[in-house]
């Protein structure tokens, strides 16, 4: 008699064991988003939404494919989106409470449509020009896989317009719609070969380690950025925000 009541005992315990060890939290959440208090992130491939103040995310897409740098719409009503699937690496629109994903670009599969690519993956969603066009960076037309431009696509479909500038990079539109701002200066606490795919959207690199040998100086030098390394102090004293100018030629950071 007493073997029957093996199985509930054991139960039992494995049910304080459970709550005596509670799963450790959730990492690698990426690319997140904001708009009031909507937050949209990636994790594990798929997109999720969950309020800026906490709780239960919600599971936007649900496709084998990555889907990745979501971005709001001004209104907040929809999400545009960098997504693999069928083995392209397109952008994508879908209302931000989730639906179904338009298409909105369509290039030739290339080697570069690997997810995992060292330069980062193609055709990637950097925001929005009005309520009506997406700005996106993408290197279809380039032969050299550092290099990319950026281009406009309508939210209605159609063909793509490529901006006048020699490379792309992360980049917004001002409030007015008139001015681009592209290029952000990273400040790191040293870079690493995982940084590379950043180095084509930077204007610039200040690492508090490292020196002429090392990743940052020379990636700069392919990409024609100034780097400061060696900075010691520079994520502490510069914040995000901050406007600062660099002197990669003499190596001095200057808070403007």
């Amino acid at each position: 008699m007493k073997i029957r009541f093996l199985p509930l005992m054991l139960s039992l315990q494995l049910l304080v064991l459970f709550e005596a060890f509670p799963q450790e939290e959730t990492r690698l959440l990426r690319f997140p988003a904001i708009h009031g208090s909507q937050i949209v992130f990636s994790y594990a491939g798929d997109l999720y939404s969950v309020d800026s103040k906490g709780g239960t995310a919600r599971k936007l897409t649900n496709d084998a494919g990555f889907e990745m740098f979501a971005r709001f719409s001004p209104d907040g009503e929809n999400l545009a989106f960098t997504a693999q699937y069928d083995g392209n690496t397109e952008v994508y629109l879908m209302p931000s409470e989730g639906g179904i994903p338009k298409r909105l670009t369509f290039t030739a599969t290339l080697d570069r449509d690997d997810v995992s690519d060292r330069m980062g993956p193609n055709n990637i969603v950097m925001g929005w020009k009005g309520a009506d066009r997406i700005l996106y960076r993408s290197r279809k037309d380039q032969w050299n896989d550092w290099k990319g431009d950026l281009l406009l696509v309508p939210v209605d479909g159609g063909l793509s317009e490529q901006l006048p500038l020699p490379r792309g990079g992360v980049s917004s539109y001002s409030a007015d719609l008139k001015k681009l701002k592209w290029g952000d200066i990273m400040v790191c606490p040293s870079s690493q070969s995982a940084y590379t795919p950043v180095f084509p959207m930077l204007k610039g690199v200040v690492c508090n380690g490292g020196g002429s040998l090392s990743h940052g100086p020379i990636v700069g030098r392919e990409w024609d950025i100034p780097v400061v390394a060696n900075c010691i102090t520079g994520t502490q004293v510069i914040k995000d925000g901050d406007r600062i100018k660099i002197d990669g030629t003499k190596g001095l950071v200057f808070k403007l």
